[in-house]
């Protein structure tokens, strides 16, 4: 079992939250 599809999915999707939040904060600022 090494990297899949869906934790690859996983990952890229943790990393947009993450980058989509900071950037909203941004923004209200």
């Amino acid at each position: 079992m090494n990297i899949d599809a869906y934790s690859i999915i996983a990952i890229i999707i943790m990393a947009v939250g993450m980058i989509w939040a900071f950037y909203e904060e941004n923004i209200r600022k």
